[in-house]
């Protein structure tokens, strides 16, 4: 069901995110700043975050029909993308820098937020054709 807002939101979400992911993967300059740095996090677990958030919105587009599992999903991407933000302030201090890939974990948030407003006008706008009748 591409043709609902909340679809287009994911989609976008989703293409973003696996872009941001193959940037990671094959952008020199953010694979070797991952790869020098001494953390605790491993950069494929870096790696693994926006890949996984692409996946999870990528599959709630097919959820269509059971708004309150795409609402649960929503969620736990959001929750993801907060982590996901805050390992990158925290542990690596990425999102300082002026580089607009940077800023694709806000982004994702952004859709997902925007996305889940559509989900829960949809289910309102059901219950109450279910109160009219």
């Amino acid at each position: 069901m591409i043709q609902r807002i909340q679809s287009l939101f994911l989609l976008i979400c989703s293409i973003v995110n696996l872009a941001y992911c193959y940037q990671l993967y094959f952008g020199y300059d953010i694979a070797m700043f991952f790869l020098e740095m001494e953390s605790s996090i491993p950069f494929e677990v870096i790696l693994l975050f926006p890949l996984i958030i692409s996946v999870i919105s990528f599959y709630t587009i097919f959820k269509y029909k059971n708004r309150q599992t795409q609402f649960v999903l929503n969620r736990l991407s959001i929750i993801l993308c907060f982590v996901f933000v805050g390992i990158l302030i925290f542990k690596f201090d990425i999102i300082s820098s002026s580089e607009w890939i940077n800023l694709v974990p806000l982004l994702s948030i952004v859709l997902l937020v925007l996305a889940n407003r559509a989900i829960k006008k949809d289910e309102d706008l059901i219950k109450s054709m279910d109160r009219i009748r």
